[in-house]
């Protein structure tokens, strides 16, 4: 089987381990996940502050900090200036050959001429800045010209000794500083950690300098806060659910044994599901543990109706005689369970089906701990009273009156017939980010002060070799400034300018030959008095073409280097990270119209794979009740069979009311609490079924399993992740409906207890 890969252990945290691959390509999956493993490793700072000076030297400081931690590398602030020579030099080298669109554009045109007046024009411009050495070897002012036109790709940063620098609309003058992790993102104890250090950092230095602003980005941000919450969630489900369990067992039972025997059950049941879990999958991911830890509440249900018995037998106890009793009904339950569970292991999910194999095997301990052991070790009689019979048979005869049962059940479909329409559904897999709205805000801010925005979305190009991949990004580089002047899209970042093809390199070589240094350059050194013979010739007469390797290893390539992924597979591939897309059909058809150009939007694949399994497993939902009531005909007869699957019917359709209700979304973990619905609320119907002769023993042990499973879900709806809180509360509601309505496939009669009698 197919499973989750740890990111640092046994436990794994990466969210995106939940998912299936969604490329067909393997090559390009491949590629994805280096973009995506390289997009996780990144951290962004910007350093605000009224006085530029002053964010300059705050960010000094910060970058300075950030080096002294080991899980951070490759700090990067402001190049020396032995950094910017570099850069200049790779690109005045190569001048006749790098032309900025507008350059090309007006030599194409024949218009030599008008490119030698604007260079006079800058020449005597005193705030141009143009120098005789900058004259003597580039008179043509090709490299200026060219880097200014790069530019327009920087979004609103620009260069300011050595450190990219912008604008921000709050009045503050903001600089860059720029890190990449050297652990993952995901790492449970190490990204909490760090992120807390980083914080200290930031605000530390915020503290210092009146004025000092300090934005940050980062997955590891995000990371750590959903680790929080995730461990904060746990904590609360489990020891909420641990402290509900010991109540209800000492209000019923009022001694140790019992709480030893239902801890024991439990222990069992989860230590032998995560065992296997990490066993099958290589790690257990704590999303299931989120999930499973509400399986406390379920894995003691087969415990509870042997210790019902116990406590309902007195003198007549029996361990093997009460076994037998109660081991129809819950091997039922447990085919029924397991049967649900099965609906999560026929999805693409990891997640899910590590979640069901975590569910399925550790009822199936519980329940063979129950079966094996519980007979050795209570062979004791029980001295308590019978808790509560009056109400209990009270109970039982109000709901299996037949008029009663008739109104409940007209009542709950009339509900579920009017919400149904206001059923909203939404299968956005944003839902599973309670990312903090501080976290998002910053995000924002960033986008607006770069202009580069921080969407997830991105073309992958791959080509047969470097060159290939060069001139197909030169090809959509024009489809995409026009889908970003129609407003489809906000912006891109492409090395297509700052590297170009060969192929385009030789056309604009030979262009400013012909057009522009063999006819008008002995011109243009005439009017501002060059002499070609006291200095050597400036433009060269042969190509030398600039490689990717040569700018991979400049400083050029600087905060670019990341969207040349190089080879993959047997292909060059590299990427183009897109800004907000406002309309995917405008952007889409730039990647068909061309081989090898794929546009990616993970969030959108993965949102459409959730559309299409919640409506696959709600098909699935709808053939397991017919799987279910087609067994249990063969053993109850289709009436009997069609009354004890009606209830949990009844339940699941209530809680799709309580969501439209509630104003909830439906979604794929919606349907999966359907399931969790039907496969625990079955248990209750068959339980009651299943009863001969104690029924009001039966719905006590019904009674405190419905207590327990009600207490762990309900703590789940209140998950600040709404994808959890919509299962939560769907399991939450179903299962409630499910309780009450069990007694109705009951048929024997009422019996009090003996200790009443």
């Amino acid at each position: 089987m197919v499973g989750l890969h740890p990111a640092g252990g046994l436990l794994e945290t990466d969210l995106m381990a939940l998912f299936p691959e969604v490329e067909k390509d393997l090559q390009v999956e491949q590629a994805v996940h280096i973009v995506q493993q390289t997009a996780d490793r990144q951290l962004v700072f910007l350093v605000g502050h009224p006085d530029r000076a002053s964010a300059k030297t705050s960010a000094g400081q910060l970058a300075a900090a950030l080096d002294r931690l080991s899980e951070i590398e490759n700090v990067q602030s402001r190049l020396s200036g032995a950094e910017e020579k570099r850069w200049w030099q790779l690109y005045s080298s190569h001048a006749t050959q790098l032309l900025s669109d507008d350059a090309r554009s007006l030599l194409e045109k024949n218009a030599g001429d008008l490119w030698v007046q604007r260079v006079l024009a800058q020449v005597y411009n005193p705030f141009a800045g143009v120098g005789a050495d900058e004259l003597r070897t580039d008179p043509m002012l090709l490299t200026r010209n060219f880097l200014l036109g790069l530019q327009e790709y920087q979004g609103r940063l620009q260069i300011d000794g050595g450190w990219l620098a912008a604008e921000g609309q709050d009045g503050l003058s903001y600089v860059m500083v720029t890190a990449e992790l050297a652990i993952t993102p995901y790492s449970l104890a190490g990204s909490k950690n760090l992120a807390e250090s980083i914080d200290g950092v930031i605000n530390g230095l915020e503290a210092g300098a009146p004025g000092l602003k300090i934005l940050k980005q980062g997955t590891l941000f995000y990371a750590a806060h959903g680790i929080r919450q995730a461990q904060k969630e746990i904590t609360t489900i489990g020891t909420g659910s641990f402290l509900g369990v010991v109540l209800l067992l000492w209000l019923v039972f009022r001694g140790l044994k019992p709480f030893l025997l239902s801890a024991l059950s439990i222990s069992s049941g989860l230590l032998f599901a995560s065992t296997l879990t990490i066993l099958v999958f290589g790690s257990i991911h704590i999303f299931t543990l989120v999930i499973g830890a509400s399986l406390i509440g379920v894995s003691i249900d087969y415990s509870f109706h042997y210790l019902c018995e116990w406590l309902s037998e007195k003198r007549d106890w029996q361990p093997q005689t009460a076994l037998q009793r109660i081991l129809p009904a819950i091997c039922m339950g447990l085919l029924t369970s397991v049967l649900a569970y099965l609906v999560l292991l026929m999805t693409p999910f990891p997640g899910l089906k590590q979640l069901a194999v975590f569910s399925s095997t550790g009822l199936l301990a519980a329940f063979l701990t129950v079966v094996l052991l519980y007979p050795i070790l209570l062979n004791s009689i029980s001295v308590k009273p019978f808790p509560w019979p009056g109400p209990l048979n009270a109970w039982m005869g109000y709901i299996r009156a037949p008029r009663i049962s008739r109104v409940l059940s007209c009542a709950l479909l009339a509900l579920t017939l009017f919400s149904l329409p206001y059923l909203k559904v939404d299968d956005d897999i944003r839902q599973l980010q309670a990312a903090p709205a501080s976290l998002q805000h910053q995000g924002a801010q960033i986008a607006s002060i770069t202009g580069v925005g921080t969407s997830q979305r991105f073309l992958l190009v791959r080509g047969h070799d470097d060159e290939q991949v060069l001139q197909k990004l030169e090809k959509i580089t024009p489809e995409l400034r026009k889908a970003v002047a129609q407003g489809a899209l906000a912006g891109f970042r492409s090395i297509s300018p700052m590297i170009p093809s060969r192929q385009r390199q030789e056309n604009d070589f030979t262009l400013v030959r012909d057009q522009l240094v063999d006819p008008w350059l002995p011109v243009l050194e005439e009017q501002i008095k060059l002499d070609p013979q006291g200095s050597k010739r400036p433009y060269p007469r042969d190509l030398t073409p600039l490689t990717i390797d040569e700018w991979l290893a400049s400083p050029a390539s600087r905060g670019w280097r990341k969207m040349w992924l190089g080879t993959v597979g047997d292909k060059s591939v590299a990427v183009v990270p897109l800004g907000e897309v406002t309309d995917a059909g405008a952007v889409e058809p730039i990647a068909s119209a061309s081989d090898d150009v794929y546009y990616i939007s993970r969030a959108d694949e993965l949102s459409a794979l959730f559309r299409f399994y919640r409506v696959k497993i709600s098909f699935l939902l709808i053939a397991s009740y017919a799987v279910i009531l087609l067994l249990l005909g063969l053993r109850y007869g289709l009436k009997r069979a069609v009354r004890i699957v009606w209830v949990p019917f009844l339940a699941g359709a209530t809680a799709l009311s309580a969501l439209a209700v509630l104003g909830l979304p439906l979604n794929l973990f919606g349907v999966l609490g359907l399931v969790l619905v039907l496969g625990i609320g079955i248990d209750y119907t068959l339980f009651m079924a299943e009863c001969r002769v104690k029924p009001t023993s039966t719905l006590l042990a019904v009674s405190l399993s419905a207590a327990t499973t009600l207490l762990s879900f309900g703590l789940l709806s209140l998950s600040n992740t709404s994808a959890i809180q919509t299962f939560g509360l769907v399991v939450l509601a179903g299962i409630l409906v499910a309780f009450i309505l069990s007694p109705m496939a009951c048929d024997c009669p009422i019996e009090v207890p003996a200790s009443e009698k």
